[in-house]
C-alpha cells in the first residue's frame, strides 16, 4: 500500500477481525510467526514507481512486479525460493506476456537488476536480447 497508509490498513484489517496481520515483518518475525500460520496478511509500503494496473478502478500489481518481488523478498517469501521460484518464473513467462523493460526497471528500483538478469540468464534461459 502507499507508504502513508500502512498503519491505517493494518488497523482496518485488525478492526475487521482479520487474524495474523503484520506490518513489514523482518525475517525473524516471519520465521517465528508468519510461517506457522496458513493464512497471514502482510502489509508493506509500496515501492515508488511499482508496476501497477487498474482493473475495474482497483489498482493491482502487474505480473512484472509480482515476479520481481518474489525474487527480491527472499526472506519473506522463503517458501517460494529455489526450484519453486524457477518453476514460477518459467510458468509466468510461458503463460503471460512479460514486459522485460518493466521487469528490469522495477528490479533496478529494488536494487536487484544485475542479480535478476543473472538469474534469468542462468536459470530461466531467457535470451540476452530481452535483457538489454
Amino acid at each position: 500500500v502507499e507508504k502513508d497508509l500502512v498503519q491505517s490498513i493494518f488497523y482496518l484489517l485488525s478492526d475487521k477481525n482479520f487474524k495474523n496481520v503484520y506490518i513489514e515483518p523482518d525475517s525473524k518475525i516471519a520465521g517465528t510467526y508468519i510461517f506457522e500460520n496458513y493464512n497471514s496478511i502482510i502489509v508493506k509500503s509500496l515501492t515508488t514507481k511499482a508496476p501497477l494496473q487498474n482493473v475495474q478502478k482497483i489498482s493491482i500489481p502487474k505480473i512484472e512486479k509480482l515476479l520481481v518481488d518474489l525474487f527480491c523478498d527472499k526472506n519473506l517469501l522463503i517458501a517460494y525460493q529455489g526450484n519453486e521460484m524457477i518453476s514460477i518464473f518459467k510458468i509466468a513467462l510461458s503463460e503471460y506476456e512479460i514486459n522485460y523493460s518493466t521487469l528490469l526497471h522495477y528490479s533496478r528500483r529494488r536494487k536487484k537488476e544485475p542479480e535478476l538478469k543473472d538469474f534469468l540468464l542462468k536459470n530461466i534461459k531467457v535470451s540476452k536480447n530481452y535483457l538489454l
